[in-house]
């Protein structure tokens, strides 16, 4: 990032990696982002991230974390999507039985993850 803005960095960064992504994937976006960027992280990558403190101070980062939505904005959402002012025809929901939930949860790692969404019958 840093060579197609002449060093300056990027803006901002969000990260939307599914829990199966390397952290160093996460860590090499970061240092894409220049001084007083905003890194946004709603993605399910977990464990502990080696972050230099004096880099973290002297570039003025500002790390922002993410749960998606608050239940209200959940509940507007859903408004939205029943009033059809936001079309989801280009989704193609899946669904596996409770028998294959290890197939379904194991897509995550074939790149079918990011904005997937398992869907079990039981």
């Amino acid at each position: 990032m840093r060579s197609r803005t002449g060093g300056r960095g990027a803006d901002f960064m969000i990260d939307t990696l599914g829990a199966v992504a390397s952290l160093d994937s996460l860590g090499d976006a970061m240092r894409g982002v220049g001084r007083g960027g905003r890194i946004v992280n709603i993605g399910g990558t977990a464990g502990e991230l080696g972050v230099d403190v004096k880099w973290w101070m002297d570039e003025q980062m500002e790390l922002i974390g993410s749960v998606w939505f608050t239940a209200a904005e959940g509940v507007e959402l859903a408004g939205l999507l029943g009033s059809g002012a936001v079309d989801i025809s280009v989704l193609r929901p899946r669904s596996w039985p409770l028998d294959e939930i290890n197939d379904a949860i194991s897509g995550v790692s074939s790149g079918e993850g990011g904005f997937t969404s398992y869907l079990v019958e039981i």
